[in-house]
């Protein structure tokens, strides 16, 4: 049987996750190359939703509440990456958000991992790790293609 890294998204992830799109496509629509106030604004706003996100997490226990703050933290780091990314506006700044956003991905599948045990917890953590290399491997190519 195989086990699932990332069981399905709480509540505050798939909130977090809209959000992440909602600015993601806002940047991209609005930001031309180098508009340091999008920018700037942008990480503003990965802040703010972070301390919300944060402060949600503290109604929790356990590995509940680790992994909501892991997700906190890595809606932070993929807004904040793909802010940079447009700003910079270069294949390089891309492809350093893309494996920017597979490090935050990869964080929290392997907090998730926590709640399990012995080789269940084991193979949650192999396969959490095989899908960072992928991604981080997806990303190369995709720099590669456009260098």
């Amino acid at each position: 049987m195989k086990s699932n890294p990332a069981p399905l998204p709480s509540a505050l992830t798939r909130t977090l996750g809209l959000a992440f799109g909602a600015l993601a496509l806002s940047l991209g629509a609005q930001a031309a190359t180098g508009d340091k106030a999008v920018y700037e604004h942008a990480r503003a706003q990965a802040k703010a939703q972070y301390e919300t996100a944060k402060a949600q997490c503290k109604t929790l226990a356990g590995n509940a509440k680790d992994v909501c703050e892991e997700e906190a933290k890595a809606t932070r780091k993929k807004l904040e990456a793909e802010a940079k990314a447009v700003y910079e506006g270069t294949p390089k700044a891309r492809y350093q958000a893309q494996v920017a956003i597979a490090e935050a991905d990869y964080e929290v599948a392997e907090e998730r991992c926590d709640d399990r045990s012995g080789d269940a917890k084991d193979l949650c953590k192999k396969e959490a790790k095989a899908m960072l290399s992928q991604a981080k491997a997806s990303a190369k190519a995709e720099y590669d293609a456009v260098k």
